[in-house]
Order: structure tokens, then C-alpha cells, then sequence
């Protein structure tokens, strides 16, 4: 069997590359002709672990190319191309409306085409294909962890113009090689799904952000409350209840405005959503009021920022809470560290990446750490002694909370104690 996928986004690379690692052959298709012929030569534009290994491993089951035609040879074709979003977290899908367009002249008419795409309820079933070979395709991949979110998926939601149609043969049997459960439902159920599964993990973000400030005033300490919530098998291990800085990376964010969008056309009068989006924008806000509580003269005293990516295991910066705060403090000195980014582009401020992490440290007033990489959790309380000539250390995520740093007459801040 082989399988196609158009575009070659985060989401399309991933899924492609996995699919040639459980023995299928795959087309991949995008129209910009430096990202395919960079993939030609094994080089992705994007860090995620391990991906570059699994393609190098599979590249003989895969073809990269600018001509759509060639899908026309696909028994199953996945629509896998990331939609834009804007400013205001808006989708915008133009680009994807014109390719389907583009897909549906060239579509083998016996193929199965999935919509593996972010895209509203409805969406799917106004799509003019034959509805037995036409689904849509829940993900949740999750940047940095996409390959282990493929492999060892919990299950695998799909839904097809009516929940009691038999699956199509070839798209049962690539759902089979994962070898996870299966929920089959209609489309607008499986659309409704994929935005529901990120507005529960929202509500877990803001409940933790919104709990943790409260421990700050009464004097609490959150991290020591976080075992006791996750023994209960009602929240356990995986919940979001580490304190953060707010929603970040974009698709959390997308799906919060699409549903707002979709409360207030049919009229549903709730302030949850739009809750959730201001307790994002205050929690953000976090590192700034720290600051503020700090004497520091902007032309002279650096402040070192550990992380520009939106969390750790990636060189993804959209929606960044690190690159808002670098923004938010324009006018001050700053240097930045991050191991996936060596370069970046912020127009007028006063900004640089250092080389390395000693670099970045070296005489900074403040520091601040922006994720959980690995490598910032190596660090030492005599190498920030050594390096900072300001003992003040922002750690919302706790990456250091074991190094006693308030013990060591640091100014030591970590949300929610």
C-alpha cells in the first residue's frame, strides 16, 4: 500500500516518516521546493529527538516531491499540512482549502483521504469526496514528544461521515499497525474531540496557574502540594499541574480561540473560555512583576535568559512566552542561551544569543529560565555565583528548586512558593 501526505509541516514530517517505519510506502508532497529537496538530502527544518534518525533509517520507502500528480499512485492520502494561525491565535485556512482544491483533481478515485489537519467542526463533511473513503483523523502530537505520541499513542479517534460505517480497507490497515485502541465516531463528533482534548488541558494549565499565585500570598509552597494531586487517579501523573507562564507553542491557543469563536456564534453565554485566555495573559505577566521589584539600570545591568523555545526538546518559538518577555523588556540589555537556537531574528532591541551557557551567565544581573532543557538543570550554585553579579534567579518551572538556591542567600523566585 502506499500512502501520501500533503505538506510538509511539523505535523506531515512526523507522520510521514512514522508511517515508512511501519513498512508503507510514502509520497510526500508540499510545494515549497527547498523544503522538499532539503528533505531530499535527510535535513528537516525543524528539531524533534529522533526524527532525523527514523528517516535516514526509511529513506529508501519514501519519495519527496513538488509535483501533486504522483498521488494519483496513493491507495490512501493524508491532508497533513499545519493551518496558520495569526496574532489572535485565529486559524486561516486559505491555504488549506486551496490545497484540497488542488488534492482532489489528482486523487486516485478508489483512495481513502483523511484530514489529518486542525480544523473546525464542520469542516470535513463539506469536503466534495466520496464520504465512504473520506475521514477525519484526531492528532495530538506534541512538539518534542511527536514520534513517542505516534508510537505509543493511548488511541487513535477518527471519525467518518456516519459512526456505524465500515472503515475503509486501506485506512483499517494502517490503523492497525499501531496496534492501539480505535473510537470511531461522525465527523463533527471527532472535530469537536480534538479541540475538547486541548480545552481539558487548558483548564488544567489556568486551575494550576490560578492555584499556585494563591499559594504565593498565603505562604504555600505548590511544589510540595503537586505529589499529593497527582496520587489521586482522578488528576495522576500526566496532568499540566506544573505552574507555568500561561498557554505557549500555538495550538492550545488556537483551539481556545476557535471554540470561543464557536460559543459566541450560536450564542452560548459562558465566561469559562474567555477565563481561561485571561488567566493566560496574567500568568504571563509573571517574570515582569518579579522584575519590576528588582533595581536594575536598563543600558547597564544584563539580564541572561535561559530558553527561547516554547519548552524544552525543541526549536519551535511560536507563541513563545520567552520571545513575548524579551519583547515586553525592550530597552534592556539581554542575552539569551538556547541549545536548539543559534540564531534568531528581533528586530530593535537590544538582544544577542550567546554561544554558551557560561557566556550567557557571564555578569548578568538577572536570570531567567524560559523551559525545562536538560542542560540548564546541570547547573551549579557556584557557577551562578561565579558568573552572575546579581544573585537573582527566575526559575517559574523550579528547573534549580533542588539546588536550595534561597538557602544560599540567592533571590531565588519559582511560581507558587
Amino acid at each position: 500500500m502506499i500512502i501520501g501526505f500533503l505538506g510538509m509541516s511539523h505535523l506531515g514530517i512526523n507522520y510521514a516518516i512514522s508511517a515508512a517505519q511501519k513498512g508503507f510506502s510514502v509520497i510526500c508532497y508540499d510545494s515549497d521546493i527547498i523544503k522538499i529537496n532539503n528533505l531530499i538530502k535527510n535535513k528537516i527544518s525543524f528539531y524533534e529527538p529522533g526524527l532525523d534518525i527514523l528517516l535516514k533509517k526509511n529513506r529508501k520507502k519514501i519519495i519527496f516531491t513538488t509535483n501533486i500528480k504522483i498521488i494519483n499512485k496513493c491507495h490512501l492520502v493524508f491532508l497533513s499540512q499545519d493551518v496558520p494561525t495569526n496574532y489572535k491565535n485565529e486559524s486561516n485556512l486559505v491555504l488549506i482549502n486551496k490545497l484540497i482544491k488542488k488534492t482532489l483533481l489528482f486523487l486516485n478515485k478508489k483512495a481513502c483521504f483523511v484530514i489529518l489537519s486542525q480544523v473546525h467542526p464542520g469542516f470535513t463533511r463539506n469536503i466534495e469526496w466520496d464520504k465512504k473513503k473520506l475521514y477525519y483523523q484526531v492528532e495530538t502530537l506534541v512538539f518534542g514528544n511527536a514520534l513517542n505520541r505516534i508510537f505509543k499513542a493511548e488511541r487513535i479517534i477518527f471519525g467518518s461521515y456516519n459512526a456505524s460505517f465500515k472503515i475503509n480497507k486501506y485506512y483499517e490497515n494502517f490503523l492497525k499497525k499501531f496496534k492501539c485502541p480505535i473510537i470511531h465516531l461522525n465527523y463533527e463528533s471527532a472535530e469537536i474531540a480534538k479541540i475538547s482534548i486541548n480545552i481539558f488541558l487548558i483548564s488544567q494549565v489556568c486551575t494550576t496557574n490560578l492555584l499556585a499565585s494563591v499559594c504565593e500570598k498565603i505562604g504555600a509552597e505548590w511544589q510540595s502540594i503537586i505529589p499529593a494531586l497527582k496520587s489521586d487517579e482522578r488528576i495522576g501523573l500526566n496532568a499540566y499541574i506544573n505552574p507555568g507562564l500561561g498557554l505557549s507553542g500555538g495550538n492550545l491557543e488556537r483551539d481556545l480561540k476557535t471554540l470561543i469563536s464557536i460559543t459566541r456564534s450560536y450564542s452560548i453565554k459562558d465566561k469559562i473560555l474567555e477565563s481561561f485566555h485571561h488567566n493566560s495573559v496574567v500568568s504571563k505577566d509573571w517574570i515582569l512583576k518579579k522584575i519590576n521589584k528588582i533595581k536594575i539600570n536598563k543600558q547597564k545591568d544584563k539580564i541572561a535568559i535561559l530558553g527561547l523555545a516554547y519548552k524544552e526538546n525543541t526549536d519551535s518559538i511560536k507563541n513563545s512566552t520567552s520571545i513575548d518577555l524579551i519583547y515586553k523588556l525592550k530597552g534592556h540589555k539581554i542575552t539569551a542561551f538556547d541549545p536548539k537556537i543559534k540564531s534568531i531574528k528581533l528586530n530593535n532591541l537590544n538582544f544577542s544569543i550567546a554561544k554558551t551557557l557560561s557566556e550567557a551567565l557571564e555578569k548578568a544581573k538577572i536570570l531567567i529560565i524560559m523551559n525545562k532543557s536538560v542542560e540548564f538543570k546541570k547547573l551549579s550554585s557556584n557557577l551562578l555565583k561565579k558568573k552572575l553579579i546579581g544573585r537573582n534567579v527566575m526559575d517559574p518551572y523550579g528547573v534549580l528548586k533542588n539546588l536550595n538556591l534561597k538557602k544560599k542567600n540567592f533571590n531565588y523566585e519559582i511560581i507558587g512558593n
